[in-house]
């Protein structure tokens, strides 16, 4: 059992495909001030060996265990937008609860990002150590999403 968590957490984080997708932009004006800043929308894909992964289904490792999955939830946190001279922006308040049972939550819209030619992206999977043990709190976080120890104050991971 230990293995196949394992192997569903390594799965998780390996498998984990993010692209992102520009608005399209409105013409500009004469007499229409540049816009500063605009929204991003990140797409995330879960797949298992190629195939989407939904839940209830049964997948065959290449070990031959199998496993399968009746709920599948994870935070993604702390995005940020590197540029080419290495400065970032970060996402204020930067925690997105992503459910495989929610097509909605793979889509993330972060918004207000200042233009600017980015090279990379920073991304946390899970809570960072500072919210993780700053009690329930409201949005993602709130303990109403089930990703809350009630027992033992923190975040599931």
């Amino acid at each position: 059992m230990k293995n196949i968590l394992n192997a569903a957490f390594a799965l998780a984080v390996v498998l984990f495909a993010v692209s992102c997708k520009k608005e399209k932009e409105e013409p500009i004006t004469d007499n229409t001030p540049a816009a500063t800043t605009g929204n991003v929308t990140l797409e995330i894909e879960h797949v298992i060996q190629d195939l989407p992964m939904s839940l209830n289904q049964s997948y065959v490792l290449n070990n031959g265990d199998t496993m399968s999955f009746t709920t599948f939830k994870y935070y993604v946190s702390n995005i940020q937008f590197v540029k080419a001279d290495g400065s970032v922006w970060s996402e204020s308040n930067s925690y997105h609860l992503i459910d495989l049972s929610d097509e909605a939550s793979a889509l993330l819209t972060i918004k207000d990002v200042p233009m600017a030619d980015y090279v990379g992206m920073n991304v946390l999977i899970g809570v960072d150590s500072l919210r993780n043990v700053s009690g329930a709190q409201e949005g993602a976080l709130s303990a109403t999403n089930g990703m809350f120890w009630s027992w033992n104050t923190g975040y599931i991971l």
